[in-house]
């Protein structure tokens, strides 16, 4: 085997699939992830230290949790320079994945052609996919995957996805070159998915849809998270991760539209209800 290819993803379970598809049909290729969610913070510049500090400050989260995803925000910061370092140096033949339909997916893309330039590299652009789960019971099931990581390993190998890779063409990349302009100059809190593609959004964007996940009696934060995470998943764009959606929950109940009870930020620990008009409006 020969380590002929250096494939770029932007999805770190996807990663793993794609690794162990590999390793599968015999290749010998390197996976490389780049571990940021560009669909939110600042993008202009996207310095990693000032992300993790505006998603500290916004978000609230507290990268000394382990919950936080991020064991270490020195590591986390290192990860993403040796991506863009390996993408950038790598002698080999460069193929990057995407799903379209996943706006943290598109907008680390859309960096990716910014930064890469005229080098040369070729994309699968996933929109979706009919593939065969197979249930527990041994049993299977037809679905629709409409991104990367709900491909498995065996999904990928058979079906060979990786001869679907091509260049991206010089009209393509000053289409998606103008699009990344656009929201780097606006530089908004959110970007977004809709029919005509990425956009800029407030951080409020998703608000409405979790107040119609939270009820008149109590329950837990994770829950409404959940299924607000749920309803994006049911729609056609995969717009966006429980750390903006948590945080929105707490910006709701300190505005007075969630009662709420317990440590916010312990989402599995605290509650929220949609208040009742005889009671106060906030309540901690």
């Amino acid at each position: 085997m020969t380590d002929c290819i250096s494939h770029f993803v932007f999805s770190d379970s996807f990663a793993g699939s794609l690794r162990k598809a590999l390793k599968q049909a015999g290749h010998d290729d390197r996976v490389t992830c780049f571990s940021d969610n560009l669909a939110f913070g600042p993008i202009n510049p996207p310095n990693p230290a000032a992300r993790l500090g505006w998603a500290s400050r916004e978000l609230m989260i507290d990268f000394d949790d382990p919950s936080s995803q991020i064991d270490d925000s020195s590591s986390h910061i290192k990860a993403l320079d040796q991506f863009w370092a390996t993408a950038l140096s790598t002698s080999k033949r460069r193929v990057v994945w995407v799903s379209m339909r996943v706006a943290s997916e598109y907008a680390g893309f859309l960096e990716w052609v910014r930064r890469v330039g005229k080098e040369p590299y070729d994309v699968i652009e996933f929109t979706e996919a009919e593939v065969t789960y197979r249930r527990p019971d041994g049993t299977e099931r037809r679905d629709r995957a409409n991104c990367l990581a709900q491909l498995t390993a065996d999904h990928l190998e058979a079906g060979h996805f990786w001869d679907q890779a091509k260049p991206l063409d010089e009209a393509k990349r000053k289409h998606y070159g103008a699009i990344w302009n656009r929201l780097r100059h606006e530089n908004s809190p959110l970007r977004v998915l809709i029919e005509t593609g990425l956009v800029s959004a407030p951080l409020s964007f998703f608000d409405d849809l979790l107040l119609s996940c939270a009820v008149d009696h109590w329950r837990k934060v994770a829950r409404v998270v959940g299924e607000a995470l749920s309803k994006i998943w049911e729609g056609q764009f995969i717009q966006t991760d429980d750390w903006v959606l948590h945080a929105r929950v707490i910006a709701l109940a300190e505005a007075g539209q969630l009662e709420s009870r317990g440590d916010l930020s312990r989402a599995q620990f605290s509650e929220v209800r949609v208040p009742d008009a005889q009671t106060p409006a906030f309540r901690r």
